[in-house]
C-alpha cells in the first residue's frame, strides 16, 4: 500500500509538472543570457515552461541574419532560448512550415497594397490619421511614414507565437494548442499584447483581446494572406499579407516621395494563383492603355515562345494592352506576357519587356505596322525580332514612299537649275 501511495504521488507530481510545461524542444538547443552568452545545452524533446506574456525579441548575428528568442525563468534567473527550436507541448497540431517566418519576410495589411496599386499614399494616412495627428505633439515624434513600417522588422510567426504589427497596432499571442480544422486552424492562445489604432476597427472595445487572457484564434492561410479571427470564424481581427524586404523598401519610398519602382513590388497572390492586383498592373488602372514596341517584336498566338508567330511588330508599333499573362525572364528581362490589340483588330500575345507605355498627352492615332516573318526558328528566349529581317525591303518602313518622293524632288531641282543656267547664258 505504501508503494502504491508513493507511485501515485510520483505520478501526480509528474503530471502537475507537465501541466506547467508549455513547449518542447524539437532539436538540441541552448539557453543564453541577455548578452547572448551561451550558458547551458538543452537536448531535443526537453519540455519547458517559457513565458506566455513576454514577446519574442530579435538578435542579429554577425552575418546580419536574425534569431528570435523567448524568455525562460529558472530559479529567479532569466534565460533566453531560440523560438524556432520550440513547439507547443502536448497533443497538438503544428502550423505548416511554409507559414513560419523566414529571413527577409515582411507583413503588410491590405491597405498598404491598395495604396500602391492606386498610387495614393493618402489611403494609409487616412487609415491611421487619428493616431498620426495625436502623436505630432509627442517629444519623440518621428515622421508617420517611418512609423508605419517601424515594427516590420520585428514581426514574426513561429510554432509558438504570433508577433505581428502595423503602425502602432500590435497582435501578439502565445500559441498553447493548435488543431487543424478543415480550411482553418483552431488555436488556444494567450494574449501577450494587443492594440488597434486605425479607423476601421470592427471589434467592439469590450470584446478586444486583453493582456494575459486566453482566447480562441481561428487562423486561415490563403496563399500570401494570413487572416486571424477572434473566438469565432466570422469575427475578423486582422488580415496580414506576407511580402518581402524589397517591397517593404519600395513602400517606404512611396510613402515619403509618392513614387516607387513597380518592378520591385511583389504583388500578393491567393493559393489558387489569382491576385487582386497584378492582373491589372500593366493597365495601371486605366483601361485600354496604349503602348509602343521598343524593338521588332513577335506577335504570337499564345504566351509561349514555342507558340505560332502571327506576325512581327516593327519598332514603334502602337498596341493596346488588353490582358496580362504570366511572368517570364527572356533576354535577361523579367516581365509579363501581354495580350494586345492592333489598330486593324488583330489580337495576339507578345513579351511585355519590349513595350513602353505612351503617356496620355502623346497618345495620337497610329497605324499598326507589321511585316512578314521568315519561316526560320527563333533563337531560344529571344522574343525581339531579328533587326535585319526585312532584308532591306522598304515595304516595312512606316513611310514606304519617302525614298521615291525624295528622288523625284532631286530630279526637279536639277532640271530647274539647268533652265536657269541656260537663260542666264542667253
Amino acid at each position: 500500500m505504501k508503494r502504491f501511495y508513493s507511485l501515485f504521488l510520483l505520478m501526480v507530481i509528474v503530471s502537475f509538472s507537465h501541466a506547467e510545461d508549455n513547449v518542447i524542444t524539437i532539436r538540441n538547443t541552448s539557453f543564453f543570457t541577455k548578452k547572448m552568452d551561451k550558458v547551458k545545452e538543452i537536448s531535443q524533446n526537453t519540455s519547458l515552461r517559457v513565458s506566455e506574456t513576454k514577446m519574442s525579441f530579435k538578435v542579429r548575428k554577425n552575418n546580419n541574419d536574425k534569431l528570435f528568442f523567448t524568455e525562460y525563468s529558472d530559479e529567479n534567473t532569466d534565460y533566453y532560448i531560440p523560438i524556432d527550436d520550440l513547439i507547443p507541448f502536448g497533443d497538438t497540431d503544428y502550423l505548416p512550415s511554409s507559414m513560419l517566418t523566414k529571413e527577409g519576410d515582411r507583413y503588410f495589411i491590405k491597405t498598404y497594397f491598395d495604396a500602391l496599386f492606386k498610387n495614393d499614399p493618402g489611403l494609409v494616412y487616412n487609415l491611421f490619421k487619428t493616431t498620426i495627428e495625436s502623436e505630432k505633439g509627442a517629444i519623440d515624434y518621428r515622421d508617420w511614414e517611418e512609423c508605419v513600417l517601424f515594427y516590420q522588422d520585428s514581426s514574426y510567426i513561429s510554432h509558438i507565437r504570433f508577433d505581428l504589427a502595423c503602425y502602432y497596432s500590435s497582435y501578439n499571442f502565445f500559441l498553447k494548442n493548435i488543431k487543424a480544422e478543415n480550411d482553418m486552424y483552431r488555436i488556444s492562445a494567450v494574449c501577450s499584447s494587443y492594440s488597434e489604432w486605425n479607423e476601421e476597427i470592427t471589434i467592439p472595445e469590450n470584446e478586444r483581446p486583453v493582456f494575459n487572457e486566453e482566447y480562441t484564434i481561428f487562423l486561415k492561410i490563403d496563399g500570401d494572406y494570413i487572416s486571424l479571427y477572434l473566438n469565432n470564424r466570422n469575427n475578423l481581427l486582422q488580415t496580414f499579407i506576407r511580402t518581402n524586404e524589397q517591397t517593404d523598401n519600395e513602400f517606404l519610398k512611396f510613402l515619403k516621395t509618392g513614387s516607387f519602382d513597380q518592378k520591385k513590388i511583389t504583388w500578393p497572390r491567393y493559393a489558387d494563383g489569382s491576385s487582386d492586383y497584378d492582373d491589372k498592373i500593366i493597365l495601371n488602372t486605366r483601361v485600354e492603355s496604349l503602348y509602343q514596341t521598343t524593338d521588332n517584336l513577335r506577335l504570337r498566338s499564345a504566351e509561349e515562345t514555342t507558340s505560332d508567330i502571327l506576325t512581327t511588330l516593327v519598332k514603334d508599333t502602337r498596341v493596346v494592352v488588353t490582358k496580362l499573362g504570366k511572368q517570364q525572364t527572356i533576354d535577361g528581362i523579367t516581365a509579363n506576357w501581354v495580350k494586345v490589340k492592333l489598330d486593324d483588330g488583330t489580337e495576339g500575345w507578345c513579351f511585355g519587356g519590349y513595350l513602353l507605355e505612351i503617356p496620355v498627352e502623346m497618345e495620337v492615332p497610329g497605324q499598326a505596322h507589321t511585316e512578314e516573318v521568315k519561316d526560320t526558328p527563333p533563337a531560344e528566349n529571344d522574343e525581339k525580332d531579328i533587326p535585319d529581317e526585312t532584308g532591306g525591303d522598304i515595304s516595312g518602313s512606316p513611310f514606304p514612299l519617302l525614298p521615291v518622293a525624295g528622288g523625284v524632288i532631286l530630279v526637279v531641282v536639277i532640271a530647274l537649275a539647268v533652265v536657269i543656267a541656260k537663260r542666264r547664258k542667253g
